[in-house]
């Protein structure tokens, strides 16, 4: 018997406490219960059990996994001698949400320095709107400014290499 087929596992702990986690910060549930399982599978599984293990739906498995998939956390592989799709966590997950979150953070400095040049234009025109408009612009630096230094941390995290991060021990084990 596997870790994750226990009664009550850590495995079922863990793919629930995904399953939350995913949820609070607006993403499908069962996305998280899907990658959990899979972090806590040592081969890849089917639809079938996917859905039997999590008891959800295999339409609602299909669904999360292919935006798993679409997000590169899950890869579909084959299996000799079935021809069902099977899938396993993709082993360079970490650097692939490493990566998407350094273009995410890209995509919002992006934004609020576009939002900032704007502004800065009508704050030294000297418009009607321009103490109003410097109040924001200097919020609108401050932000760019955080995002400058969460997507510099990011790269150098990236560039370091994920084997450096791997190895790392929280806080709370030193």
């Amino acid at each position: 018997m596997g870790l994750a087929e226990e009664p009550e596992s850590i495995g079922e702990r863990f793919a629930r406490e995904m399953g939350n986690y995913f949820e609070t910060y607006g993403a499908s549930s069962i996305c998280g219960r899907i990658l959990g399982r899979l972090i806590f599978s040592t081969r890849p599984l089917s639809l079938d059990e996917i859905a039997q293990d999590l008891q959800i739906s295999k339409p609602a498995a299909s669904v999360n996994v292919r935006v798993l998939s679409q997000m590169s956390m899950v890869e579909k592989v084959t299996v000799p001698g079935d021809r069902r799709d099977f899938y396993r966590m993709h082993p360079d997950c970490d650097r692939v949400m490493l990566i998407g979150a350094i273009q995410k953070l890209q995509g919002m400095t992006e934004i609020l320095e576009r939002a900032a040049r704007a502004l800065s234009e009508r704050v030294s025109r000297g418009t009607p709107a321009a103490e109003e408009a410097s109040v924001v612009l200097e919020r609108l630096e401050q932000f760019a400014a955080l995002y400058r230094v969460f997507q510099r941390m990011a790269m150098e995290l990236a560039q370091s290499g994920m084997n450096e991060a791997r190895s790392m021990k929280p806080e709370s084990e030193v």
